[in-house]
Formats: structure tokens, C-alpha cells, sequence
């Protein structure tokens, strides 16, 4: 994520001489809160689809990820073998949650390794936005939060 005085130096280019005639609001949510959480998801099924490897997690769109609808918002998401020092090979998936509903597609063409099924997948900077807008779609409950 880039810095708060890198996106300033953009608007400030924009703007060019006119920038003391406005005044910037912005709306701090996400920059604020968005390291506040990380979210830990499993792979729950696996399927190839039109020759593409599929993973199911057990959180999605209707869920956590509900920014990626709302808001068009595309979160980090690493396996947690990246996060080991290894260097997997990464292949082109679609990942998905697990509602079975054609909407609930998280990212598709998204850099992954071969997962398996119990494996977990880590998303950081999921503080803001993101289980506030979730909902309880096809009855599957809410992801539990867990403070340490």
C-alpha cells in the first residue's frame, strides 16, 4: 500500500497550481483500520473448470471478502506456504467461497500454489470494511473473530 505523502504527491501533480483552491476530504477508514486484522481461511474443495484449478475456501464475496463486491477492493491473499521463505511455483486459480453461488467468486487468474484441501490461505489488511458488511447468505455463519 503505498504511503499517505506518496498519494498526496499524486493529488498535489494533479492539481498543479490550483490545488489551494480546493479543499481535500478523505474518508480514513481503510488506511486506519485495515492492518487491524488478518484473516485466516482453509481450503475447503478443489475442482478444475474449464482448465483451471478452482479453490473453494471456507470464507467469501458474502463474507470477509464482501469488499470485493462492494467496493471492488482486492485484498492480499497468500497461501501460508509463501509466508515460510520458500518460493513456490505459482500457477493462475480461481478462488471462491463456499456458498455455491455463481457470484461468489473471489479472484479469478490470481497467483497461487498448489494448495490442498485444509490448507490455509492469509489475507492481511482486512480491518476495514470487510466482515462489518458480511452476511449470513446460504446459512453459512459468520467468520468468528479471535483477539489475541
Amino acid at each position: 500500500m503505498p504511503a499517505l505523502d506518496e498519494v498526496a504527491a499524486v493529488v498535489d501533480d494533479v492539481l498543479g497550481d490550483q490545488r489551494d483552491r480546493y479543499t481535500l476530504l478523505a474518508e480514513p477508514g481503510r488506511y486506519l483500520a485495515a492492518d487491524a486484522m488478518t484473516l485466516l481461511t482453509s481450503v475447503v474443495g478443489t475442482a478444475v473448470r474449464g482448465g483451471q484449478v478452482w479453490y473453494y475456501l471456507d470464507d467469501g464475496l458474502y463474507g470477509s471478502y464482501s469488499n470485493v463486491m462492494t467496493e471492488d477492493v482486492h485484498p492480499p491473499i497468500l497461501a501460508l506456504s509463501e509466508l515460510s521463505g520458500r518460493d513456490p511455483a505459482l500457477e493462475p486459480v480461481t478462488l471462491a467461497g463456499p456458498t455455491c453461488d455463481s457470484a461468489d467468486v473471489i479472484a479469478r487468474d490470481y497467483p497461487m500454489p498448489e494448495l490442498d484441501v485444509g490448507d490455509v490461505v492469509v489475507s492481511p489488511v482486512m480491518g476495514a470494511y470487510t466482515s462489518v458488511t458480511s452476511s449470513r447468505f446460504n446459512g453459512i455463519p459468520a467468520t468468528p473473530i479471535v483477539m489475541p
